[in-house]
């Protein structure tokens, strides 16, 4: 520690898997070249969305790991050059919260560390410290100062178990995308291209298709689409995508495409869920694509246009089944209403 500012980005030390805590403060002290008398250490775990912040006092005793648990994800140690005749204030826990020590930790622990690449090449290969209370737009601005670009002129993407999904919301907060410190260390990857605009999303369609007792799906090409759109509109534009790229004619009643677009099941495109209705706008705040599944449009062709007209309508699907002959019959379907009882149904 310089002056209470904690060095960034973090050391990692090697100590025995029953280590205690004057085993730590003897490699900061081969690294440093501090005495271990003037060494204060501070625990801190992130714990869900807060911090807890820990003194360890007994050098010979105070276990790394504690007897229970194996040292949480995100859990790090802070190690403070301290003179000894300044730490009386740190021999008492209760008293940690109000020193200069406890505030440089709290500092600290707000920035977060992203890794990101440039754009001409994928390997992640610079890092900026951004406020978790920031937004995606400050974490732009960082990035653009070390690459040599404006926001407008580059878009971000994050990858989990090798899917990349772009971030485009500006102003949603870091912490609300899941880069909180403690954690493993947030990975961009950065492509040059104008960025999309608010409230414009490229969505994959998948074309459901009914293959008897079971539905066949289909991937088809990807299209942009803005949130605030009537899903009657939507259809619209759908139904000449499917016939300028995939020579699919949906057919139309009075202007009506014979469409039925769906919200996907979460990660799992093949088991579409709710249908929506033509009068109410595709996402956004009062839509009715939640944001998680707003990547992937379900599209039905139907013989006729869509039944369902009302939000709180349902659409449920039935097979009879006959024991006798161990088989089921064709799809129906069935339009329940809001107010229909089991005993309706």
């Amino acid at each position: 520690v310089e002056g209470l500012a904690f060095s960034h980005p973090y050391r990692v030390m090697q100590v025995p898997p029953e280590g205690k805590l004057i085993d730590l403060k003897r490699e900061v002290m081969r690294a440093v070249h501090v005495d271990v008398a003037d060494m204060v250490v501070a625990r801190a775990n992130k714990l869900h969305f807060s911090l807890d912040v820990s003194l360890l006092l007994d050098n010979t005793v105070t276990k790394l790991r504690a007897t229970s648990y194996a040292p949480l994800d995100g859990e790090r140690f802070f190690v403070a050059k301290i003179p000894q005749d300044q730490q009386d204030e740190y021999r008492m826990p209760t008293s940690f919260g109000r020193t200069a020590m406890a505030k440089a930790v709290e500092a600290v622990t707000r920035l977060v560390t992203v890794v990101f690449n440039r754009p001409d090449c994928e390997h992640p290969e610079h890092a900026v410290d951004v406020e978790a209370s920031g937004t995606l737009a400050d974490l732009k601005d960082a990035i653009g100062k070390v690459v040599g670009l404006t926001a407008d002129e580059f878009r971000v993407y994050k990858t989990s178990s090798g899917i990349k999904t772009e971030l485009c919301k500006v102003t949603e907060t870091l912490s609300s995308l899941g880069m909180n410190w403690g954690g493993a260390c947030p990975r961009i990857v950065v492509e040059k291209g104008e960025p999309p605009r608010q409230g414009v999303h490229s969505m994959k369609m998948v074309l459901l298709e009914d293959k008897g007792a079971h539905a066949a799906v289909r991937e088809l090409s990807s299209m942009s689409l803005e949130e605030d759109m009537l899903v009657a509109d939507v259809k619209k534009e759908v139904a000449r995508k499917l016939l300028a790229d995939h020579k699919i004619d949906s057919g139309s009643t009075d202007g009506r495409p014979h469409l039925r677009l769906r919200e996907p099941y979460f990660g799992n495109v093949c088991e579409p869920r709710k249908v929506l209705v033509d009068d109410l706008p595709l996402a956004g705040g009062s839509g009715q694509l939640n944001n998680s599944y707003f990547k992937t449009l379900s599209v039905q062709v139907l013989e006729a246009p869509e039944r369902k007209q009302h939000k709180g309508e349902v659409v449920v699907e039935l097979m009879r089944w006959y024991p006798a002959e161990w088989k089921v019959g064709p799809r129906e379907e069935l339009l329940v209403g809001e107010a229909e009882t089991v005993d309706d149904v």
